[in-house]
């Protein structure tokens, strides 16, 4: 009987023993997430994340689940964090105050004194998605000068970062609209040009001036995407000369949220032989413009990604038309027509149709949306494809699925699963 009263010794298993690049090789193929730092062969039309995040199903993005992963490795053991400690920082998601202080310390302190890795953590960072603080943050009375020091901390984080690749800047704060990013976040993207590849703004409700465009794109000869929100005039007309965007022989996705009015930029198809995605988030609210970039790069562009908001009537068989006499080598077409719950029948070329955004709709607008979209194919039979990226699981998800059985002659396509493998 004494063996029973003997203490089970938990069985401790040692990490076996393997070459360090073998240990880099797994902890790489552990935290990997497709496209996310291979901005060079990324093709920014075919994957449309969606507008909003399911609200009635659990979901997490894939970076934020390797997220999760790569907190954990270097957590098990000291050479564990020597050969790990790089993944975790190769991708960066700053979200509040605390965390653009803390962080910015803690590159500055490797930077200035190197821990037993003997390298400054700031030249893992590969890509930095930063959200700024919302209103909740800010409080009821906060204003722009308030979070200057924010600015000024992100510029340090991004100084830091020398081998920085993919920038993403979002924020929900309506008191950010309409007043200019911080020369100083400019500055410090321009100093690490050479290694930038993605710049995505699109999100960031602050106005970039044309000056500041053209210094970045001065600054960053390899950009292959450049995102704004969108851009103010300058306090005195420009030049032609300094209006004018320099070479730009790598980009090959230009978008914009909101046009600037009064703003010029002048963009040479000369200095973008390789642009071929155009994106425009409300082309009503800059009519002239969107139209005139379509004259210089319509015939090179093979995906255009298109829409408007409520509050402006958008023409969409004129721009149809626009499109099929400036874009001869058009293959995917991307609507963003929140507004609109039926589509009018318009001639359309053989393409791929993207992100026509159900999540928009509420039920009572589906009775309409989907006979129109029936319509719209009948008359179209050469569309390849009408894709949406929503949940399965969510109420829109289950729509999507309603109508593929409900109109199995019609192309649709859920493409959920494809971009986020169950």
């Amino acid at each position: 009987m004494d063996h029973l009263l003997d203490v089970i010794e938990p069985e401790v298993t040692s990490s076996p023993t393997l070459p360090p690049e073998l240990w880099m090789q797994i902890f790489d193929i552990s935290t990997f997430v497709n496209d996310v730092f291979v901005p060079e062969i990324y093709d920014y039309t075919s994957a449309y994340y969606p507008v909003h995040p399911p609200e009635d199903v659990p979901f997490k993005l894939p970076l934020e689940v390797s997220l999760l992963t790569r907190r954990s490795l270097p957590l098990v053991s000291k050479s564990w964090y020597k050969l790990s400690i790089r993944f975790l920082y190769k991708s960066l998601r700053v979200y509040s105050t605390s965390t653009f202080r803390s962080l910015a310390a803690t590159l500055q302190k490797s930077k200035d004194h190197p821990t037993f890795i003997d390298t400054a953590l700031g030249l893992f960072v590969h890509r930095l998605d930063v959200e700024f603080p919302d209103r909740h943050e800010l409080g009821e009375r906060g204003t722009v000068a308030d979070i200057s020091f924010v600015f000024e901390i992100l510029s340090q984080i991004i100084r830091f970062s020398p081998n920085l690749s993919i920038v993403d800047f979002r924020t929900t704060s309506v008191k950010l609209v309409d007043h200019v990013v911080p020369n100083c976040i400019v500055d410090a993207l321009c100093s690490h040009g050479a290694s930038l590849r993605v710049v995505d703004l699109s999100s960031f409700l602050m106005r970039t001036s044309p000056s500041q465009i053209k210094a970045l794109c001065s600054a960053t000869p390899h950009l292959r995407s450049l995102s704004l929100h969108t851009w103010a005039g300058e306090p005195r007309a420009l030049t032609a000369e300094a209006a004018t965007l320099p070479p730009m022989p790598y980009l090959t996705n230009f978008a914009f949220a909101f046009g600037g009015e009064g703003a010029d930029l002048i963009m040479p198809r000369k200095n973008f032989p390789s642009l071929r995605h155009l994106y425009c988030g409300c082309c009503r609210s800059w009519e002239t413009k969107w139209e005139t970039l379509l004259q210089i790069f319509g015939s090179q562009l093979t995906s255009v990604q298109m829409g408007t908001n409520t509050f402006f009537f958008i023409d969409l068989v004129g721009e149809m038309q626009c499109l099929m006499s400036l874009c001869p080598r058009l293959e995917r077409l991307t609507l963003n027509l929140p507004g609109m719950c039926k589509l009018p029948l318009v001639e359309l070329p053989a393409i791929r149709i993207s992100a026509i955004r159900p999540p928009t709709l509420e039920d009572q607008n589906y009775s309409s949306f989907w006979p129109s979209l029936d319509a719209l194919y009948q008359h179209n039979q050469s569309i390849q494809s009408i894709e949406f990226v929503v949940h399965p699981d969510s109420k829109h998800g289950r729509k999507v699925a309603e109508a593929i059985e409900r109109y199995p002659h019609v192309p649709i396509v859920n493409r959920w699963n494809d971009l986020f493998p169950p």
